[in-house]
């Protein structure tokens, strides 16, 4: 976001949601999924091992959120590493439960996946935005880029 808001890029392509004041697009959608090697009862997931990774804030704020949301007691983490795939392959091996986007996970995992919801119902979501300033298409090459982004998204 610094290089963004500092001009030093012409395009930004963030996930998360963040302060911007140019032209902000949303490009992609993904939910949060909460995983585990067996089946869980997410009611009791204070209860139960957490396997924590470091993340970006943004992506902290959105699982800390909806944890707030649902539980007053916070999760008992037991351990913690720097990547989500460390996580993801520590949670194959029965080691604990964890929270991650939707982009991490596969069929082959063969892990227990449990879709997050607020409890209004609401899926918990990460959004991926296309961000720039409207001075930039002048440039064309920026400008066929954001053409093509617009035209692909998924959204």
């Amino acid at each position: 976001m610094h290089l963004l808001n500092s001009s030093s890029v012409q395009v930004g392509i963030l996930r998360g949601n963040y302060e911007w004041y140019g032209i902000k697009t949303l490009l992609h959608r993904e939910r949060l999924f909460l995983i585990s090697k067996d089946e869980v009862d997410l009611d009791n997931l204070p209860q139960l091992p957490f396997i924590n990774y470091k993340t970006d804030s943004s992506l902290k704020n959105l699982i800390n959120g909806w944890w707030h949301d649902r539980f007053s007691d916070p999760p008992m983490v037991t351990m913690e590493n720097d990547r989500q795939e460390t996580c993801k392959e520590m949670v194959k091996h029965g080691l604990g439960v964890s929270i991650l986007p939707e982009i991490c996970l596969q069929p082959s995992d063969n892990l227990h996946t449990y879709g997050l919801s607020y409890k209004n119902g609401e899926p918990v979501l990460r959004d991926t935005w296309l961000m720039y300033n409207p001075d930039v298409l002048r440039l064309s090459t920026v400008k066929h880029f954001v053409d093509f982004l617009n035209k692909e998204t998924s959204i």
